[in-house]
């Protein structure tokens, strides 16, 4: 070796695993916020998305006289690039990501109140789990339901994170924990009878029906009473009284509630004359009547309530009163009581949690 030559080392094993130990703790902490960064840019054209689906379903409305599409012809109709069909999160092999609302099915506009919360399209499955009914025919149950169409909540798919991205019938597109209404489940029912509407391929869906009957006269004015089986903290409720001649309340409840008083908020209906009840106290309220073609919707966001009124049917707009309530109230299911044989509610609906 010739004098003043310097040997150069290679890195020793320590320091190698070093190296590998602060390579693998920057991986560890980049790549969530990588995958955080490429979720909302997946987010974001979704959004995007389905937005210009809510304008293509208005553009149809106003070319059919203010009618919406029905749910068997809704895909084929709009005039888009079926480009935006394609949810970035599931990927071209899923030609449509996106599924339609049923309650809007062949409905006229006019006919709703609040564009902002109706729900247009969602993140969802492609094919339902329900069965329906072919449209127009007799007896023939158990036809495969509609490609892309949300008949239930459990058809809207969450995709980003905690949320899914849904477009309203005002044109905007949001990410959202807020389902369409689906029919109540009356999951326990005491001298009263449930009744469900059939999917059928271009019928909106009309909620459930719940009847009071007696094989004998009431002891009590309680007898029929009826329980959700859905237990929230944040939803909408939403229904019309079937009669107005007969003692009938609808309202929120920790569990099964057997009389009015029970009812934490309650929207309670006699012959005409519209209360508010919360724990049996009565409320002050903006409209005291109401009729058999009304419809009505109790609302919880968070610690608000609030009970809304639409004259004449469609969806409630009229607040009817506002009221906080405690940090501690929990989780509260949709109770029904009736005082007379025959008396009913209809169109009993319920949408999942506001954001």
């Amino acid at each position: 070796m010739l004098k003043g030559t310097v040997r150069r080392q290679g890195f020793t094993l320590i320091e190698l695993l070093v190296v590998i130990a602060i390579i693998a703790i920057l991986a560890a902490i980049l790549f969530p916020v990588f995958a955080k960064a490429r979720e909302k840019a997946m987010q974001a054209t979704c959004t995007q998305n389905q937005r210009q689906l809510a304008v293509a379903v208005q553009i149809y409305a106003q070319d059919h006289d203010q009618t919406l599409p029905t749910a068997d012809s809704v895909w084929g109709s709009l005039a888009i690039d079926r480009g935006i069909l394609i949810c970035p999160t599931k990927g071209k092999k899923t030609g449509n990501g996106y599924v339609y609302n049923i309650n809007l099915s062949g409905v006229n506009e006019s006919e709703i109140a609040d564009t902002t919360e109706e729900m247009v399209t969602a993140d969802g499955l492609v094919t339902s789990t329900v069965q329906v009914n072919t449209a127009g025919a007799v007896n023939s149950l158990n036809q495969a339901a509609c490609r892309n169409v949300a008949y239930v909540p459990t058809d809207i798919e969450v995709r980003h994170g905690a949320l899914f991205v849904a477009s309203y019938l005002d044109g905007h597109a949001a990410a959202t924990t807020a389902t369409p209404f689906t029919d109540i489940n009356w999951a326990t029912a005491t001298n009263a009878t449930p009744t469900y509407p059939v999917y059928t391929a271009v019928d909106p869906h009309t909620g459930s029906t719940l009847a009071a009957a007696f094989a004998t006269a009431p002891t009590t004015p309680w007898t029929a009473t009826a329980t959700s089986s859905m237990s929230f903290n944040n939803g909408a409720v939403r229904f019309a009284f079937g009669d107005n001649t007969s003692e009938i309340a609808v309202g929120l409840a920790t569990g099964n509630a057997t009389s009015a008083s029970a009812l934490n908020y309650c929207l309670y209906g006699n012959s005409g004359t519209l209360r508010i009840l919360e724990a049996g106290a009565e409320q002050s309220i903006a409209d005291s009547t109401y009729t058999n073609t009304d419809m009505f919707m109790i609302k919880r966001n968070g610690l608000d309530v609030t009970y809304w009124k639409k004259v004449g049917g469609g969806k409630p707009d009229l607040l009817l009163r506002s009221v906080k309530i405690s940090p501690q109230t929990g989780a509260l299911k949709v109770n029904a009581l009736f005082s007379a044989n025959g008396s009913s509610i209809t169109a009993a609906q319920y949408s999942g949690a506001r954001p």
